[in-house]
């Protein structure tokens, strides 16, 4: 319960950021997430924010239908020359241990209308004590695009290259949708889960999003 409390209250610091900065970049959104599995359905809560020092933040908070079970990440990024920057994650959730990184990322040339972004993280620590988190090096890319009609697609996703047992797919997501209404945002949003151990290639879960934008 600390934990969540701690999610949520990171949460509400973000938004609190959010809003009390006029600035475009940031956002405070909310999802509803229909999974096509049973028990598979969550609620997200996320924020985008800018801090000082030209530091950008992004937090999201997961929280899952047996009311005991979330998950949440928080990166803070900052660029260093040209396209080339560098940014931290902090990860916690029930049934993982707390953990941090650091490692360099890269914004990808594309046409107008498109973004990509690739990271790398290296290493992580756990972060009670400090103590290296073994075969564990996350591969991560984050890409968009503006479509006809209104429509717009991203997709996001981790490999971890240090598996014990070779390359191992982490969890990304694909999404496709558009603004129904004011702020309402619909889509379908597939999530591309860990199809099991030393497996790179992901599997296909089907689903639909509903996201409003404060």
């Amino acid at each position: 319960m600390k934990t969540l409390q701690k999610i949520a209250g990171g949460i509400a610091l973000a938004g609190a950021l959010v809003f009390g900065h006029a600035n475009a970049q940031n956002k405070l959104y909310a999802e509803a997430i229909k999974s096509e599995k049973e028990n598979s359905s969550y609620f997200r809560g996320n924020a985008n924010y800018n801090l000082p020092a030209d530091i950008k933040g992004y937090t999201f908070g997961e929280f899952y239908g047996d009311g005991n079970s979330y998950f949440s990440k928080t990166t803070l990024s900052r660029n260093i020359h040209g396209n080339f920057g560098v940014q931290t994650q902090a990860v916690v959730g029930s049934g993982l241990t707390d953990r941090l990184s650091v490692g360099p990322n890269v914004v990808i040339p594309t046409p107008e209308g498109t973004f990509a972004k690739m990271y790398w993280m290296p290493a992580w620590i756990t972060a009670a004590k400090g103590k290296k988190v073994e075969n564990r090096s996350m591969l991560g890319y984050f890409a968009s695009a503006n479509l006809p009609l209104g429509f717009t697609a991203s997709s996001f996703g981790e490999l971890n290259i240090a598996g014990k047992n070779g390359a191992e797919w982490g969890y990304g997501e694909i999404s496709v949708g558009r603004e129904i209404a004011d702020r309402l945002r619909v889509s379908y949003n597939p999530a591309l889960k860990n199809n099991g151990i030393g497996e790179a290639v992901p599997k296909l879960e089907h689903r639909l999003n509903l996201m409003y934008d404060f």
